[in-house]
C-alpha cells in the first residue's frame, strides 16, 4: 500500500467555474420543470364543460350555457379556454441556485376557481345569470331553448383547484426533471 506524501500533491481549486457550471444547469432544469408543470396545469383545464344554446329572457340573445356543473373538488371545465390559454410561467431571480420559478394566471377569476369563496352583488342589488329550464340537463340537439334567469344577493362558490392538485401530483416528475437538468 502506497501512501502518498502530501508534498508531492498539488491541488487546484475550481470553486467558480464548478458553481458556474452548477447554476447554468439547475437553470435548465428548473425551466423544463416549470414548462412541465405549466403543460400539466393545462392538461387539467382541458376538459370541456357540456353546453346548450339559450336565449336569455331579458335582453333576448342567444348564449351559450353550462349545462352540467364540475363537482366541487374537481378542476374546472373549460368553457371558452381563456382560463387554460392564460396559464403562464416566469422565472424570477438571477441565474443560480437561488433562482425560482412561478406558474399561475392573470385572469382575474382563477383566485376565486382555485380556493372557492363568496360572490356579492356590489354594483347592483343582485346577481343574474341564465340557466336551462328545470335541472342541469344536457339539450342533445342543440335546439335554442329559453332560458331561466336567476337572481340571488349572494352565491356561495366552491373550490375548484386546478394550480395545486397539478402541483401535488407531478412533484416526484418535477424533482427529477430538475436535478435531472442539474447532473
Amino acid at each position: 500500500m502506497a501512501i502518498a506524501d502530501l508534498a508531492d500533491v498539488q491541488a487546484k481549486w475550481y470553486g467558480p467555474e464548478v458553481q458556474a457550471q452548477l447554476d447554468r444547469s439547475f437553470g435548465k432544469g428548473l425551466r423544463a420543470g416549470v414548462i412541465f408543470l405549466t403543460s400539466r396545469v393545462k392538461e387539467l383545464l382541458a376538459v370541456p364543460a357540456p353546453r346548450a344554446r339559450v336565449i336569455d329572457p331579458y335582453t333576448g340573445i342567444a348564449m351559450n350555457i353550462e349545462t352540467a356543473k364540475a363537482s366541487p373538488g374537481a378542476p374546472p371545465r373549460k368553457f371558452e379556454g381563456r382560463l387554460r390559454s392564460s396559464i403562464t410561467y416566469e422565472m424570477v431571480g438571477e441565474p443560480s441556485l437561488e433562482q425560482a420559478a412561478r406558474v399561475g394566471t392573470n385572469v382575474i377569476y382563477a383566485r376565486q376557481l382555485e380556493f372557492g369563496g363568496s360572490i356579492h352583488a356590489r354594483n347592483r342589488r343582485m346577481l343574474r345569470w341564465v340557466r336551462m329550464p328545470g335541472t342541469f340537463a344536457t339539450n342533445q340537439r342543440k335546439i335554442t331553448t329559453l332560458g331561466v334567469s336567476v337572481f340571488r344577493r349572494t352565491v356561495d362558490q366552491p373550490a375548484h383547484p386546478f394550480l395545486g392538485p397539478a402541483m401535488d401530483a407531478q412533484q416526484g416528475n418535477l424533482f427529477s426533471i430538475i436535478h435531472g437538468g442539474a447532473g
